[in-house]
């Protein structure tokens, strides 16, 4: 069970990584990836899906373990993130992502495919990411503060 928590890093990697993407994408062709909002929209769902997936696999089998370990040193500010899954925070990931999934969904089938379309999908991938990210470290904020 060792090796599923070796892969847990992908829950709040996969929503940030494909809206990382998309976002350099719709910087260097911004009229082209306007254009292909199905795929974008593809790519934002199921990455958001395979990460809620991941949390609700280590909720449901009450896996936990440390993740990652990281330190940050930016001139005066020196940041350390230790990232930990357990019971509780597989719970908060499951809901948030959830909750995200809906939203996408949602936005998919009732949104216009306006200009500003990718951008919002986009932004929601990163926000999913990030959250994703200050649950599996709850001191992140207050660590970045200091």
């Amino acid at each position: 069970m060792d090796s599923l928590v070796d892969i847990a890093w992908f829950i709040p990697g996969l929503p940030f990584s494909g809206g990382l993407l998309i976002a350099l994408l719709l910087l260097s062709f911004r009229r082209t990836m306007n254009r292909l909002s199905k795929p974008v929209s593809f790519l934002i769902i199921s990455s958001i899906a395979i990460s809620t997936a991941l949390s609700i696999i280590f909720y449901f089998k009450h896996l936990s373990g440390k993740l990652l370990d990281w330190h940050i040193n930016l001139g005066s500010i020196d940041i350390l993130a230790s990232f930990y899954v357990n019971s509780t925070s597989s719970l908060l990931l499951t809901i948030t992502g959830s909750i995200f999934l809906i939203v996408t969904l949602y936005s998919y089938y009732k949104l216009p495919r306006a200009i500003g379309y990718v951008r919002y999908l986009t932004l929601l991938a990163l926000s999913c990411g990030a959250i994703s990210l200050f649950i599996l470290d709850s001191d992140l904020l207050s660590k970045i503060l200091k």
